[in-house]
């Protein structure tokens, strides 16, 4: 496996697939989809000497098919940072003008007697989530989109409240949302001249930093042995997304990261039993809607040792509109649903504690999505954590 890091040079036109019928823009994404990265490996693997696309038989779009890619992870290249999308169960309350007010606490699984708000269409065997805390006065914030990696692997090891400076330098370096560029464009004529009231807009990506102006890019991890069945990667300047805006493929100095020491204990504590947190770090797509598979040869199910996976308790923003182009058929994919990325499920894991370690190694940074296609395209990569204790960060 390699890591390539993707940097755009120009805004990333990634759209959101609306029609522009009775629109004069077109509205981006707040991320590329892990299907658009996918698409762009492939591509690239395929491509002739000529820089035109070459593997056009029924074989070769196979082997292009067969090429899993894990990503995208959100990389700040110059320093070799990462960051993650900031999880559903990070609850951040406080002032919108007064940092040190700030206050973080962790949605956590809580007893159904004990829940007075509890959702008559909750199903049966699931426990609704709330936060430990409940402080009357401080208003409910906008968390950040991404977390630098460092404070990512600190909630995933503990999950708890964060008051006053302490959580402002747990927020330290998160990004809000990438900054967004519209430009607009106009329709040219059969004469090349400017039709009449013919003007669009295109919104694109800003891949930089919107506090420090660093450099952000993209980075993606490519399957080498099925990769080098149909070509190689290159580096250099090549087309991505609407538009065609360019981006730099390079390889990445610095490999994807690893399963934080703190989660690994916490998943071997006990002894015939855990529970540990499933964090995707890209969006999901399963069979029953919201909910992924648990059954024995699923990616989430049970292996290593682990006799028996049970969901408790899931937390989640509403679904995300997906579909694509088909090279084969020449045709559009149909429209599908996925579990967006920062959703949270607690599973409770059955087994001997050095079956539960390697269960968590094994489901590390994997594509969880139930079809075996959309685990290649890289829907689903989840991270691991562990459970919130009581009295707030263990």
């Amino acid at each position: 496996m390699s890591v390539w890091t993707i940097e755009p040079r120009d805004p990333l036109v990634v759209r959101d697939g609306r029609p522009n019928q009775g629109r004069s823009e077109s509205a981006a994404r707040a991320f590329p989809l892990p299907s658009t990265l996918a698409g762009a490996v492939r591509t690239r693997l395929g491509l002739g000497a000529d820089g035109v696309f070459a593997r056009t038989s029924a074989d070769e779009l196979a082997a292009l098919r067969a090429v899993a890619v894990r990503g995208p992870w959100l990389v700040e290249p110059d320093a070799g940072t990462f960051y993650a999308p900031t999880p559903a169960d990070l609850v951040l309350l406080g002032e919108p003008e007064r940092r040190d007010l700030r206050t973080i606490d962790a949605l956590s699984p809580a007893p159904r007697a004990t829940s007075a708000l509890m959702d008559e269409g909750l199903p049966d065997d699931l426990s609704p989530v709330s936060a430990r805390r409940h402080e009357s006065g401080r208003k409910a914030l906008d968390p950040p989109a991404f977390l630098r990696w460092d404070a990512f692997a600190r909630w995933l090891a503990r999950p708890g409240e964060r008051a006053g400076e302490e959580a402002d330098r747990f927020l330290q370096g998160a990004i809000g949302s990438l900054p967004r560029e519209g430009r607009l464009h106009v329709q040219v004529g059969e004469h090349a001249t400017a039709e009449d009231g013919m003007l669009f807009e295109v919104e694109g990506l800003r891949f930089v930093h919107p506090e420090t102006r660093a450099p952000l890019a993209l980075a993606v991890e490519v399957d080498d042995a099925a990769a080098a069945k149909v070509g190689s990667l290159r580096e250099g300047l090549a087309p991505l997304g609407g538009k065609r805006r360019l981006v730099r493929w390079s390889r990445a100095g610095q490999p994807l990261p690893k399963v934080p020491e703190l989660v690994l204990q916490g998943a071997s504590r006990g002894d015939a039993r855990s529970r540990v947190r499933v964090l995707l770090l890209t969006p999901a797509l399963f069979e029953e809607g919201w909910r992924p598979g648990l059954s024995p040869g699923a990616p989430l199910g049970p292996g290593e040792g682990v006799t028996h996976v049970r969901l408790v308790a899931a937390c989640l923003e509403r679904p995300i509109a997906i579909s694509g182009w088909d090279l084969a058929k020449q045709q559009p994919k149909r429209i599908r649903r996925a579990v967006p990325a920062g959703s949270v499920y607690w599973l409770e894991l059955s087994g001997p504690p050095a079956a539960r370690l390697a269960w968590v190694e094994r489901a590390w940074a994997r594509a969880t999505s139930d079809a075996e296609e959309d685990r290649r395209d890289g829907f689903g990569v989840a991270a691991i954590g562990n459970v919130a204790e009581e009295g707030g960060a263990a």
